[in-house]
């Protein structure tokens, strides 16, 4: 008993110093992304310069709201960006924080490179995706909402919906196909093809956003526009040169599906291959995101093999409905993985088991079932394996770089908490 709570503090210890970690992250991108266009923060930053200066087109809603508080409030664009995200980051955090307290789950998931800490690590919470994951929250917390009227309901998931769909396109293919799975359900009758069209009527407003954002998915006249709309500011809010992410509006479509192909797939850094890299680290995240509630549960009650099926369902069903992310649509892995990952987790921890259950096909449930054996016979779970696995995974931020990747893990981060004390001290020793 008294070796299981010293391996218990041993871990526990190891997570607090990786919390210190990302805590270091975060200030320190708090206080060094000061530059929209530079190779360190201008993909994260200059995400909220889009705007519709240069026409109605994707992701321009949020940029457009900005670029009126600078043009007639007159707000630091900077400062404010940073506060806005860092605002949601808190939203989100505290979301899951709660959750995992209420559920009695243990924390340590949370803050790996898939999951909280994805959207951590290299500023990346300075994006969309914290306000992506936090309309998401809000959305099924309406959904899971006995008490309002079921067609208010409706109308305000398509209002929250409709708002994130222009902001980033990105929230159509983790949000919607679930949303439509789970009003579906809503409308169970005799043909499944009625309630589908039921579903599809009230999710209708939303689809069609994401329609218009495919089709006005803009070119490189309307980078332009945008560019130039800062421009014209003042000097204080004038650009060097095109930001990146206003750049990438430009792209037209094949090219952009080969680049992230070749980046993602093909790329190779220190004479590996990407492609087989890639095929270890999504089972391994599943395997993780899986076992990890049940072999460190503190009660058999806690998670029982019932909620972990249903997890896998949803975790499944997730990675199917982003896989053209992916595939062609992202190089931005990090953030991928983290929209996977929570939004999995929002759908299991706001949704009741007996709704779940009814949710996905009984054949989909055994496939799913059959895929966890599979994977508990060739690694059978157990809390020293999947400690193991937490240490060592990491992510790459953005296509694929192995020195990004080992840094995104566990026992990296803790190594360097430990150590910088004393590499501050070298100097003097010197």
């Amino acid at each position: 008993m008294d070796y299981f709570r010293f391996k218990n503090k041993i871990f526990h210890g190891v997570f607090i110093l990786f919390v210190i970690a990302l805590v270091r992250s975060i200030v320190d991108s708090f206080l060094n992304f000061n530059s929209f266009t530079a190779s360190d923060s201008g993909w994260q930053l200059s995400e909220f310069l889009i705007n519709y200066e240069g026409g109605f087109y994707r992701r321009g809603l949020l940029g457009q709201l900005f670029f009126w508080g600078v043009k007639y409030l007159h707000i630091d664009l900077l400062l404010s960006v940073k506060i806005f995200s860092l605002v949601f980051l808190a939203i989100v955090c505290g979301f899951f924080i709660r959750q995992f307290r209420l559920k009695n789950y243990p924390w340590q998931l949370l803050t790996l490179c898939f999951f909280l800490g994805g959207t951590i690590f290299y500023g990346n919470w300075i994006r969309k995706d914290c306000l992506m994951m936090a309309c998401f929250i809000l959305i099924m917390s309406m959904y899971n909402r006995p008490n309002i009227n079921q067609w208010a309901k409706f109308i305000l998931i398509n209002v929250v919906a409709i708002f994130i769909i222009l902001t980033h396109e990105l929230f159509c293919f983790f949000a919607l196909p679930i949303l439509f799975l789970l009003i579906m359900k809503d409308f169970q009758s005799k043909s499944w093809i009625r309630s589908a069209m039921m579903a599809g009527v009230c999710l209708l407003p939303s689809f069609i956003a994401s329609l218009l954002m495919v089709i006005l998915h803009g070119n490189q006249e309307t980078a332009d526009a945008i560019y130039a709309s800062w421009n014209i500011l003042g000097p204080e809010n004038a650009l060097e040169n095109m930001p990146f992410e206003i750049a990438a509006i430009g792209w037209k479509t094949l090219p952009a599906f080969l680049f992230h192909i070749r980046n993602n797939f093909l790329y190779v850094d220190n004479k590996i291959l990407s492609t087989p890299v890639w095929c270890l680290i999504f089972p391994t995240v599943y395997y993780i995101a899986v076992q990890f509630l049940s072999v460190f549960k503190k009660k058999n009650s806690d998670f029982s093999t019932e909620k972990q099926t249903l997890l896998s369902s949803v975790i499944l069903f997730q990675f199917l409905c982003l896989s053209p992310v992916f595939l062609v649509l992202c190089c931005d892995y990090a953030r991928v993985f983290f929209l996977w990952i929570a939004s999995s987790f929002t759908v299991f921890l706001l949704t009741p088991a007996s709704v779940l259950k009814n949710v996905f096909p009984s054949k989909y449930k055994q496939k799913v079932a059959q895929i966890n054996l599979w994977f508990t016979r060739m690694l059978p779970p157990s809390r020293t394996l999947v400690g193991m696995l937490m240490l060592i995974i990491g992510i790459c931020p953005a296509c694929f770089f192995i020195k990004e990747t080992y840094q995104t893990t566990v026992i990296y981060q803790d190594l360097y908490v430990l150590f910088e004390p004393f590499k501050l001290l070298l100097p003097y020793i010197q």
